[in-house]
């Protein structure tokens, strides 16, 4: 990675569910339960997330070494879909003390590598752009499909139907 990214480590696994769960909360995404988010990632084509191990300062050669501070998850996406042609690209997140430096265009594109790679020519990717992330979608490749196709939603077995 470049010196931009040093210190960060996109990781081709997804994070775990406390750690999924965690980025949501503080991200702005809507909550999730245990049962979904084991699901979720589960059932994903494919699922990263971006680890921040903050540097060690340097202690005096009379202290012993501290011990390192450990990685901690930054941001996370995801691609589910049915691996033919269709997929959705999903949770893409930051911490917000991490934000503005690439790393949630670091990790959508490495999700369309991905899906170039392994799934066969034509794959048709859809995002739900909200504001803010509709620059790097659109600086990826990604196009609004208004009023041609408009996306739309319903949540089954919740409370009022919508979220």
């Amino acid at each position: 990675m470049s010196s931009l990214l040093e210190n960060y480590t996109l990781i081709p696994l997804p994070p775990s569910v406390q750690s999924y769960r965690h980025l949501r909360a503080f991200t702005g995404l809507s909550p999730r339960t245990n049962q979904q988010t084991s699901l979720a990632l589960a059932n994903s084509f494919f699922t990263c997330h971006i680890i921040y191990a903050p540097p060690n300062p340097p202690t005096p050669s009379t202290n012993p070494p501290s011990s390192p501070t450990p990685p901690e998850i930054v941001g996370m996406t995801r691609v589910f879909g049915d691996a033919g042609w269709y997929f959705v690209l999903a949770d893409v997140c930051v911490l917000p003390a991490h934000q503005r430096r690439g790393l949630g265009e670091l990790m959508v594109r490495r999700c369309l590598r991905e899906i170039e790679q392994r799934a066969p020519p034509g794959a048709y990717v859809t995002v739900g752009a909200d504001p803010p992330g509709r620059r790097l979608y659109e600086r990826v490749g990604f196009r609004e499909t208004a009023p041609e196709t408009v996306g739309m939603a319903m949540i089954l077995g919740a409370e009022g139907g919508t979220e």
